[in-house]
């Protein structure tokens, strides 16, 4: 009889999983199936045995994500789905919304007691596996999942430590939700296309609705964001080097930021060096409090940022 299915096999599962993310199988902990899956899981972190398959006996697994209603709808269909084809198997969901998450995942990782396939973020495979030992390697699954299903770049960017921790479900971005009832209150029938839309937008806005209204609100991680941009506009270079993980500007590179950021009406509280738990990778934080409102006169158009620089 061939031996119990164990966790680091359950990506057969993530073929049908399509909700959004990464998915990545956990090797830290037992599985908590059968004896010969115990026994198999003392297997490095970072690889499967080869010699596992699929049992006739019963399997527990479990499986993490967050997210919102819709995905929590796919991820649990797609399960429905798996467990109706394998009916010795039966899975264990744990999920939330997105607040908290991260600080309970990363604990789980550091303890080693994760879910058996959790749904990951990018830069997590650097944040809590950099070394390869948090997750399998999936080319070591190949008796259970068809890697060259992905998109080839796709799956180079969940290769890390020479090992290919996750799989792609999706591809996610950030975009422009317009509120056109307030634009055309404004006197605008169309969305911005162009900075120079934008700061027109801004202008009619106060013009015809009051200092109260602006054409874009910017949160503390677009905030963020708005200030990697003038930095690699001014300094030519990336925030972070994507290979090593490591930052690419200076305290003094940063500290050049403050007339910018002061002018955008933000205040630099502190820049402080972290090292992520259990590995040698440091990221540098700035820590950014908004003090007062960012003139209308921002954001400018690239061509006036590069010729004139805050």
């Amino acid at each position: 009889m061939s031996k119990a299915i164990s966790r680091r096999n359950f990506l057969m599962a993530t073929g049908a999983v399509g909700a959004a993310g990464l998915l990545a199988a956990c090797g830290s902990k037992p599985a908590a199936s059968s004896t010969a899956s115990s026994a198999a899981s003392q297997a490095p972190a970072a690889s499967a045995d080869e010699s596992l398959a699929l049992s006739d006996g019963p399997v527990n697994l479990s499986i993490s994500w967050w997210g919102g209603d819709s995905r929590h709808a796919a991820y649990q269909s797609a399960l429905e789905a798996f467990q109706a084809e394998h009916s010795n198997i039966t899975v264990e969901p744990t999920f939330a919304a997105w607040s908290g998450w991260e600080e309970k995942m990363a604990a789980a990782f550091i303890a080693g007691n994760a879910q058996d396939v959790c749904q990951v973020n990018w830069n997590w495979l650097y944040n809590y596996s950099a070394d390869g030992s948090k997750f399998v390697d999936l080319n070591t699954t190949s008796k259970f999942i068809d890697l060259t299903q992905w998109d080839a770049a796709a799956m180079d960017a969940c290769y890390v430590a020479n090992s290919q921790q996750c799989v792609p479900v999706s591809m996610t971005g950030r975009i422009f939700y317009w509120n056109m009832t307030t634009f055309n209150k404004a006197g605008i029938t169309e969305v911005p296309k162009s900075l120079d839309d934008l700061m027109a937008a801004g202008k009619a806005f106060q013009e015809k609705l009051g200092d109260d209204y602006y054409p874009m609100h910017l949160g503390a991680y677009d905030r963020m964001i708005l200030m990697v941009f003038y930095l690699e506009s001014k300094y030519g270079k990336d925030w972070a080097d994507p290979i090593t993980s490591t930052l690419n500007y200076t305290e003094d590179e940063i500290a050049a930021a403050k007339s910018a950021i002061k002018t955008l009406g933000g205040h630099i509280v502190k820049v402080e060096d972290y090292t992520i738990p259990t590995s040698d990778v440091v990221h540098r934080l700035v820590i950014v409090e908004k003090v007062s409102p960012t003139p209308r006169a921002y954001p400018r158009a690239f061509a006036k940022i590069k010729k004139a620089p805050l």
